[in-house]
């Protein structure tokens, strides 16, 4: 018995050392990729005298290097890396890499009627998100000037498109799929407007504003100007006149997103505005 004993204590001493692992601890960074439609990045690890990748467990043949170039066709794959340092393998713990998926862009359209009138109608076209930056609206296939943002207000006869791009993946630029076309017909005694968003000229601050919206108008310096407001529904708000550097009183008006339309010389200027 006392023979055993000495086996059982002998063996339990040396055990560790039988299950010794490698002495170098392979990782893999960067840790946590999410990539963007056509992106790539490239996962590295320290540096040894030999690798091997594998994807999902899966030996990838021929990726031996200290790298390995991902792209959003492994969204949803583990990798890891079995790096050999002396003679002695060890495997990397697992990174996963994702990717960000978005849907086509959408756009809402608010205030489109059977009979547009030119001078009286507004029609209104929004981008729905996630497509908030690198917007461009376009006219018969023309970038329109200083439409930008994400909503528009077309008041004039023409086809209609806009481009954009999350603001998570900015290179990621994408094209409404159609046209939107429309037609504004003379209407009664309205007005025929020759409308412009000229953010450039027409000037509004503070922005976003909680009691005084100030308006300054680089194209005069004392005409009293016709201003109205609208809603992003489409909706009429205020209206009334103001001098170039004079404030409106917006103090009456529910927080959200709006547009100041300011008429000068039968021009139309518009500039879209936060209400805190």
């Amino acid at each position: 018995m006392k023979r055993i004993a000495a086996f059982l204590i002998a063996t339990i001493g040396i055990s560790p050392m039988l299950r010794a692992q490698c002495p170098h601890n392979p990782t893999v960074t960067p840790t946590n990729v999410i990539l963007c439609p056509g992106a790539t990045d490239t996962l590295r690890t320290q540096v040894y005298d030999a690798y091997q990748w594998y994807r999902d467990g899966q030996l990838l043949a021929g990726d031996t290097l200290q790298y390995r170039v991902v792209s959003a066709v492994d969204a949803g794959s583990q990798f890891t890396v079995r790096a050999r340092l002396n003679g002695c393998d060890e495997l990397s713990p697992p990174v996963l890499v994702d990717g960000w998926v978005f849907l086509l862009p959408v756009v809402v359209t608010v205030g489109l009627r059977d009979t547009l009138c030119l001078g009286r109608d507004t029609l209104i076209l929004i981008l729905m998100q996630p497509y908030t930056t690198s917007i461009q609206w376009t006219r018969n296939g023309q970038p329109i000037p200083g439409a930008n943002d994400d909503t528009l207000l077309v008041t004039s006869s023409g086809d209609y498109c806009v481009s954009g791009a999350p603001e998570i993946c900015p290179n990621f630029l994408q094209t409404l799929g159609v046209i939107m076309s429309y037609t504004f017909i003379q209407c009664g005694q309205g007005t025929n407007v020759d409308p412009v968003m000229d953010a450039d000229k027409l000037l509004v601050f503070p922005n976003p504003c909680r009691e005084m919206l100030w308006v300054d108008f680089s194209q005069t310096s004392n005409q009293l100007l016709p201003w109205r407001i609208w809603s992003t529904g489409g909706r009429l708000v205020g209206g009334g006149q103001v001098h170039p550097g004079e404030g409106i009183d917006v103090r009456y008006l529910s927080p959200g997103i709006y547009m100041l339309e300011v008429n000068l010389l039968n021009r139309v200027y518009r500039r879209r505005w936060v209400k805190h």
